[in-house]
């Protein structure tokens, strides 16, 4: 099985202005931790340190069917973790979390985001990156798609929410049933999550009470949409057009949030990465404030998958 390692740096930016005009930015990069299996989301805990997930590289365990429908199975291990940096040594706190990936290691779900609260309490998001349908019945009791509370001392964690189950439940967008959390905030004593398969935000008390949908975003419609060619690898096969297919005018895409904030102004933000077929220009940042009601912030960004990151 292919170990996909990758690396954490700090980046820093400089940027000179001279007489009104801007210089070139300079940026420095430093490593500070490598050997990471499809490192995730990352946190400083109160002491100073650095927290890193890592969604690891699956397994040879039993499989489910990727979301898409297409292409090779995911595959169950425990290889997820939770790394600690700590005046420049690496040490793996938490290990043996669930992780499904490829059969090459790749595009791995697993541990996803670590946050810490006021007093220094961890929490972790697992990803999961299929339909829940089969998370129980192929894999058994596992804490995919959930968010945990671990106790790093002990080596052990706690169920705190089951967003994947959340979505089998209620599908509040109404859509294919999937999840795919992703990243989450602390509020105060709630969590407030994003599932990009779910295509939801959710919040879940601190306590475990209180799992609830806050909003589902909207489809886009793309008018003279511009689709990759016939035969271009896509995480949505079924989608790009054969050759001589008549394309549509208009196409119903939908994009998904990928992570979440708190503003100062007590309302959420929501990034968001672009629908197949990936408009350029496309990708937006949602607020969501006290009403519930998502509104566009900001628009025009890229998607990640158009710039080859």
């Amino acid at each position: 099985m292919k170990q996909k390692q990758l690396t954490i740096t700090f980046l820093t930016f400089c940027v000179a202005a001279f007489s009104g005009i801007k210089a070139a930015s300079a940026a420095s990069f430093s490593v500070i931790a490598d050997g990471l299996y499809n490192a995730g989301g990352l946190s400083f805990s109160p002491d100073g340190n650095l927290y890193v997930t890592e969604a690891g590289i699956g397994g040879s365990g039993a499989c489910v069917p990727p979301a898409s429908g297409q292409g090779d199975s995911l595959c169950y291990g425990t290889s997820g973790a939770v790394t600690k940096i700590e005046n420049g040594k690496t040490e793996r706190i938490l290990t043996g979390l669930p992780s499904l990936a490829l059969p090459d290691g790749t595009g791995a779900a697993g541990p996803r985001d670590i946050k810490f609260d006021a007093t220094g309490k961890p929490y972790v998001l697992i990803g999961y990156g299929a339909d829940p349908t089969f998370r129980d019945r192929n894999l058994g009791d596992t804490d995919l798609g959930k968010i945990i509370a671990p106790d790093f001392n002990t080596s052990s964690w706690k169920s705190v929410a089951d967003l994947a189950n959340y979505e089998l439940a209620n599908n509040p967008d109404g859509g294919d049933v999937g999840s795919n959390p992703l990243g989450f905030a602390i509020d105060g004593n709630k969590l407030v999550a994003v599932d990009a398969g779910a295509n939801n935000l959710l919040s879940v008390n601190t306590d475990a009470s209180n799992l609830q949908s806050i909003v589902a975003f909207p489809q886009d419609i793309l008018t003279n949409p511009v689709f990759p060619p016939s035969g271009t690898p896509s995480n949505e096969p079924a989608q790009v057009p054969s050759q001589g297919e008549v394309v549509r005018s208009q196409f119903a895409s939908q994009p998904v949030p990928s992570s979440v904030t708190k503003g100062h102004d007590g309302a959420y933000y929501i990034s968001q990465f672009t629908g197949f077929p990936f408009p350029e220009g496309g990708a937006k940042i949602y607020r969501v404030g006290a009403d519930g009601k998502p509104t566009v912030f900001a628009d025009g960004f890229y998607p990640t998958h158009r710039l080859g990151i």
